[in-house]
């Protein structure tokens, strides 16, 4: 077995016979891993990250190399050299400079259409006091949306809505406060219709940075919400009293650094099809429902007339940070299984300060995982009103209950 220590913070190539490339991060490498002394075309490799194993045949690759780590979600990895600014005014919007070809912008009062097909652009958008209006964004291309002192609410669904399933770095301005706020009425939904599920959605990639702060408000639907995956790598979001979920995400949540503060009428921050990895920052969720979620199974599968597929990781992994997780406030009758976190697969604590209640509801586990419980560092103390947590695999760290422990 050789340990990811060896390497530094880099990628490694696999490259197949194909001469196609599957990358990873060494720093999501937990161990490689050889099954034979003997080196032959039944030779397989397998790559353990701590919560799922990928294997190769050797008789399917071509070769296997170290490369510079490269990670496309980091904004600083990223250029976008031309900068459109949009100024909310009381009845209308200003840009700045005249959009050129391949950029078509399209103002009805103080709603905003932008019709991309360039690339390396950044659309920032600011205000001098509160608006009402909205922000929506075609593009062929990633972007930047910058946030610099934005207060922008919508009479009419989403605030900003991004219908592009390419990436878009959300960067909240230093020193900035940026509010951004939803309508309490959405268009009826029709079918074959865009969606707009929260104040912020998009159809593609969210990655948040910068040392500003946003405050998110939703009076009908989620507070923040993608069709594909959320990364936080920094700022201050708080997402005050979301009328159903707090952060919605569909592929993955992964958060890196930075502040993340959720008030939630349903769950705080659920990630319906994917796994939920903290690597550091800190979270604090209030919810009338679960905390932290990522329950992907096959009567999910089903509601969404999808097949259902069992190779999609839906662990939960925290690394560090600080995550607090309070349940059943504000909860109705039909909220009875508030728990803290919950998984259709396992939940895994490799250090940090994990705090949850789950004491308001009956019914209410502090930790629910259909897989296992690994606690391998960490500081973690819970409160519930059913179970704490399922008996853990226990290594490292200290662990408190004020309830009981779940025993199969």
């Amino acid at each position: 077995m050789i340990s990811s220590s060896v390497f530094s913070a880099r990628n490694l190539y696999f490259v197949k016979s194909d001469l196609s490339e599957i990358i990873y991060n060494t720093t999501d490498i937990d161990s490689i891993t050889f099954d034979n002394s003997q080196i032959d075309d039944n030779y397989i490799i397998s790559l353990y990250d701590g919560e799922s194993i990928e294997s190769f045949n050797v008789s399917e690759l071509n070769k296997i190399y170290l490369g510079p780590y490269y990670d496309e979600d980091d904004i600083n990895n990223n250029e976008f050299t031309t900068t459109y600014t949009f100024t909310y005014k009381s009845s209308s919007v200003s840009v700045y400079p005249t959009p050129t070809e391949g950029i078509v912008v399209e103002q009805n009062g103080t709603n905003i259409v932008v019709r991309s097909e360039l690339a390396g652009i950044n659309y920032v958008l600011k205000s001098s006091m509160y608006r009402t209006g909205s922000f929506k964004l075609y593009s062929t291309n990633k972007s930047q949306l910058t946030l610099s002192g934005i207060n922008l609410g919508s009479s009419n669904g989403s605030a900003i809505n991004i219908q592009t399933g390419k990436r878009t770095f959300v960067v909240i301005a230093d020193g900035t406060q940026n509010y951004i706020t939803d309508s309490g009425v959405y268009p009826v939904e029709i079918e074959g219709s865009e969606d707009q599920k929260a104040a912020i959605f998009s159809e593609g990639e969210l990655l948040f940075s910068g040392k500003g702060s946003l405050n998110v408000s939703s009076l009908a639907k989620h507070g923040i919400a993608s069709d594909d995956y959320v990364s936080i790598y920094d700022g201050n979001i708080v997402i005050a009293n979301a009328a159903k979920d707090g952060l919605k995400s569909k592929q993955k949540f992964v958060m890196k650094g930075g502040s993340l503060n959720i008030t939630a009428l349903d769950d705080g921050l659920d990630c319906t099809k994917g796994y939920i990895k903290i690597y550091d920052g800190n979270i604090n969720i209030t919810s009338a429902d679960k905390g932290l979620v990522s329950s992907y199974d096959s009567a999910d599968a089903i509601a969404n007339n999808e097949v259902f597929d069992p190779s999609i990781n839906t662990n939960i992994t925290i690394d560090a940070g600080t995550i607090s997780i309070t349940t059943g406030v504000n909860a109705s009758i039909d909220e009875r299984k508030a728990h803290g976190i919950q998984t259709s697969s396992d939940v895994i604590i490799n250090g940090g300060t994990v705090n949850i209640n789950a004491n308001a509801l009956d019914k209410s586990d502090g930790i629910n995982c259909d897989g296992s419980f690994v606690v391998n560092g960490g500081s973690i103390t819970i409160e519930a009103n059913d179970d704490c947590y399922p008996i853990p695999i226990f290594n490292s760290g200290t662990l408190s209950c004020d309830g009981t422990i779940y025993v199969p």
